[in-house]
């Protein structure tokens, strides 16, 4: 970042197309850079792009319970 900080910025999934047996990497969450405070320090946070990831019955067959409405794209609300 501008900040000299290193954030994890796009969280993705690899998935096999069953058909041809491609594959294509899915963009799950992406970081949303929402400004920065007066000493340069990069603010945001990580929001949903709408993909569901094909490993989420696998997830929670190891205990991790997600609901598929945490991958949804939230509405972002103005603040001013």
């Amino acid at each position: 970042m501008t900040d000299g900080t290193r954030k994890i910025i796009s969280i993705s999934e690899v998935q096999k197309n069953e058909d041809d047996g491609t594959f294509r990497i899915v963009e799950i969450f992406k970081f949303k850079r929402t400004g920065m405070l007066e000493d340069g320090t990069v603010l945001g946070h990580f929001t949903a792009t709408g993909e569901i990831p094909a490993c989420l019955e696998r997830l929670r067959i190891f205990g991790i319970h997600m609901e598929e409405s945490d991958f949804r794209v939230k509405e972002e609300v103005a603040t001013w």
